[in-house]
């Protein structure tokens, strides 16, 4: 026995979901679009607002409003959070497989009445639906948050509240068949609880994962090149210092290729700027494909791009540069490029300005030397 009113629980879980979901509504237009997942979460929230009011009137209100509608409501909430996570993280969702369960769910919950008045019955389909929903929920934001505080706390939260639902759930196999939705026992004391400060968690934890991707996505906006995605210049530089290091230490080379477009100047003056601009994502985009996995690319300013060949000596840079070089004058797009390409390599343990002076004295003499071709330092 315990003195927890667990209607008065109910009323307070509908106004603390109410609350979070409007905060979530009022963040929606202060995120950018990117951030995906706050009107489903907001949503279900609000949905749970309603579902909680009408939990609340149960033995007041009509038993297929206070039973059928608000075990739809639930269930229609669980499953749009879960819908909202998989949007956030940009995967698929496919709601006929739900539709399914919960049409199920839903036939059984109302003929359940019809056969016996047993609150126990009713909630062993309607607890099913929420641990299988919040399961599948807390593996996905697991699965493909990153391991940061944010979303290890949300799928921590869904998951715990899974939990206790599951616990639940077995728990009817000994309780009294005619105990109600507010029984003022330990198991529906702790499970009512359990959504009082579930949803308030959840809730804040939505509201985490919506800011540390506007935060993710800010640092990478900072440290990528804008237009063709590859590393700004200072962000590039900062890993070339930090290799240098490195390959000092160690004693094992790194060599740096600076890269220019042929005769840029000309696609913009014929074809115009818009045009020049695909042309550099083309270059970028055949530049990475030729490039290994450790290799780094960076944007050094206007056409002229740097990569970074960590513990590659000056024969195997050769290589790679043929292969770039060779990918950008083969390529389909229109209108046609060629690059010019330098390579220096830091046998003589140079700084990597000293380093990016040889790779540009060497680019300079592939353009002198007709284009399209590669000089080493």
């Amino acid at each position: 026995m315990t003195d927890l009113d667990l209607r008065t629980a109910v009323w307070l879980t509908a106004v603390l979901v109410g609350m979070m979901s409007l905060v979530l509504f009022l963040l929606r237009n202060s995120y950018p679009p990117y951030v995906r997942g706050i009107t489903h979460w907001a949503s279900a929230l609000a949905i749970f607002f309603v579902a909680c009011v009408l939990f609340s009137k149960r033995g007041v209100w009509a038993d297929f409003i206070t039973i059928f509608i608000a075990n739809l409501v639930m269930m229609f909430g669980m499953t749009l959070l879960y819908f909202g996570s998989r949007r956030h993280f940009d995967l698929s969702v496919a709601p006929r497989n739900w539709i399914i369960f919960g049409t199920v769910c839903l036939a059984v919950i109302t003929l359940v009445p019809t056969v016996s008045a047993s609150y126990q019955l009713r909630s062993t389909v309607l607890t099913t639906y929420a641990a299988t929903a919040m399961l599948l929920h807390a593996r996905v934001i697991y699965k493909h948050g990153d391991p940061i505080f944010a979303y290890r706390f949300t799928a921590f939260v869904i998951a715990t509240e899974a939990v206790v639902t599951t616990l639940r759930l077995i728990s009817f196999f000994y309780d009294r068949p005619d105990i109600g939705l507010f029984e003022n026992s330990l198991g529906q004391t702790v499970y009512v609880s359990s959504f009082l400060y579930g949803g308030t968690l959840a809730g804040l934890g939505f509201t985490l994962m919506a800011s540390t991707r506007v935060r993710k996505e800010l640092e990478h906006l900072a440290s990528h090149d804008s237009l063709t995605g590859c590393l700004s210049r200072r962000a590039w530089l900062e890993i070339c210092e930090q290799e240098m290091d490195r390959s000092v230490r160690s004693g094992r080379p790194m060599t740096l290729l600076i890269m220019d477009i042929d005769h840029f100047k000309k696609v913009n003056d014929n074809y115009g700027h818009q045009v020049g601009d695909r042309v550099i994502v083309s270059v970028v985009k055949h530049a990475t494909t030729a490039l290994r996995r450790a290799d780094s690319l960076g944007r050094y300013g206007g056409e002229e791009f740097v990569a970074l060949l960590p513990e590659t000596g000056a024969e195997q840079a050769l290589v790679v540069a043929e292969r770039i070089r060779t990918a950008v004058e083969k390529s389909a797009d229109d209108p046609r490029c060629t690059v010019s390409i330098g390579i220096a390599t830091n046998n003589v343990k140079l700084s990597v300005d000293g380093l990016l002076t040889l790779a540009d004295e060497a680019m300079y003499r592939a353009k002198h030397n007709g284009r399209n071709r590669v000089e080493t330092a």
